[in-house]
């Protein structure tokens, strides 16, 4: 009877860990989708200017910043903002865009 409910509790086990992944791969599918377009747009930002220095540092203060480099940038900038690494990041967005 023990093995019976030890055999019954692993399934469960099994069962639970295999929806639990399933969650996990669902969400990590929607928050890829919007890292794309989050990079598609940021990349996308108007370029900084020598001459504009000072608005340059007034829209970074503000966490706005203008891209001035359009890939590393973008990179660092979902970085920090994500938290996830720029490797990681860039494993997401090569799947969708080619970088």
């Amino acid at each position: 009877m023990a093995k019976l409910d030890g055999e019954g509790r692993r399934q469960r086990a099994i069962k639970a860990r295999q929806t639990a992944l399933a969650n996990i791969r669902e969400r990590n599918r929607s928050r890829d989708t919007l890292l794309v377009k989050c990079y598609r747009f940021r990349a996308a930002m108007p370029q900084s200017k020598k001459d504009n220095m000072e608005a340059l540092a007034y829209l970074q203060a503000l966490g706005k910043g203008v891209n001035p480099y359009p890939t590393e940038a973008v990179l660092h900038f979902l970085a920090r903002v994500t938290g996830l690494s720029q490797k990681q990041l860039r494993r997401i967005i090569r799947r969708e865009l080619d970088i």
